[in-house]
């Protein structure tokens, strides 16, 4: 009994601290990752999201939509060390020591020293990365190219995702997994059907998902490797093409859901002759926004949509960038 026990044990303990993937492709966040569960260090700041750095935290506002946004970092003893406004933060990115940031104000990458709080600045697209020396690398959409310092590399194809990984520089297009190495992009993982799609860095593991187009759906699969050079196969998870809003549409779902809308809707744009399925909508065009001063008049309408509903595009493109500002609803 002792020696299934201990077995069971390991089992459990090892599964820990494998990324499980979601049914849309991505991994998990391991706990470490929620920014929302940092402690409360002073009263001060209690109306501010809290992401946890080698000694403190940044603080920015949930206010995402203020003309500008105040990032400030206070140490572990409560005391605001720094304070610095910048049009908006796009996609903040922590260093693994979580000793230096990164993130896009919307037309400049920013790389801010979380010690000394030097900052440099260079003009580029969201996707960027920072290693644990403060080192940047970052992608221009304009000529396809990589920059590392002072070194310019020359890519193939659209760079989609960036990552340091044991002193190593990963990159994912959409065919491959690349390593930058001398000067060189080097291909060390490409699936054989499907394409590039996730890429999580966990301590001392690179965890990959690739997606594929299959009848009714797609299909996503992950990887893990520690060297670069293995790729193990983990799990793979099945997203049906009809989404949740389409397979209930027949039940009481969007009657409940329309009942709970407490502000403007519309008939949603793909069942307009439908008098059962609307679209709630939240700040519209020329409302005047007043989260900080001075107030502005909202340059849009936002369309709200549900968890893992699908969104069609008005014409053939493709995906540019996601990006996630200071505020878990953008």
């Amino acid at each position: 009994m002792r020696i299934v026990f201990i077995f069971l044990f390991l089992l459990s303990f090892t599964g820990l601290r494998a990324q499980e993937l979601t049914r849309s492709g991505h991994f998990k966040r391991t706990v470490a990752d929620n920014i929302q569960t940092a402690p409360l260090l002073s009263e001060r700041f209690n109306q501010e999201r809290r992401i946890c750095i080698f000694d403190g935290f940044i603080l920015l506002p949930f206010d995402c939509e203020a003309p500008t946004i105040n990032m400030k970092i206070i140490n572990s003893s409560g005391e605001l060390v720094y304070s610095h406004e910048f049009r908006q933060v796009i996609n903040l990115t922590l260093s693994l020591n979580k000793k230096y940031c990164a993130f896009s104000d919307g037309k400049m990458i920013h790389y801010l020293d979380l010690n000394t709080f030097n900052m440099k600045s260079f003009t580029g697209s969201t996707v960027f990365a920072i290693g644990d020396n403060g080192e940047a690398v970052f992608y221009t959409d304009e000529n396809q190219t990589i920059h590392k310092e002072k070194l310019l590399i020359s890519a193939n194809e659209r760079i989609y995702k960036i990552a340091h990984f044991k002193n190593k520089i990963i990159l994912v297009s959409k065919k491959c997994v690349l390593l930058l190495d001398n000067g060189k992009l080097n291909s060390v993982f490409c699936p054989q059907n499907g394409r590039m799609f996730d890429l999580l860095v966990d301590k001392d593991e690179l965890f990959v998902s690739v997606k594929t187009e299959v009848p009714g759906g797609f299909l996503f699969e992950s990887f893990k490797s520690t060297d670069c050079a293995a790729f193990i196969f983990i799990e793979k998870q099945f997203f049906p093409r009809t989404s949740i809003i389409q397979m209930k549409s027949n039940s009481k779902f969007s009657t409940a859901v329309n009942q709970s809308i407490t502000g403007e809707i519309i008939r949603d744009p793909l069942n307009y002759n439908l008098d059962t399925v609307y679209q709630p909508i939240g700040n519209s065009y020329g409302e005047i926004q007043f989260y900080g001063n001075p107030p502005y008049l909202h340059p849009g309408v936002d369309l709200l949509g549900y968890h893992l509903q699908d969104v069609y595009a008005v014409k053939k493109g493709f995906v540019k960038a996601i990006i996630t500002t200071a505020d878990t609803f953008h």
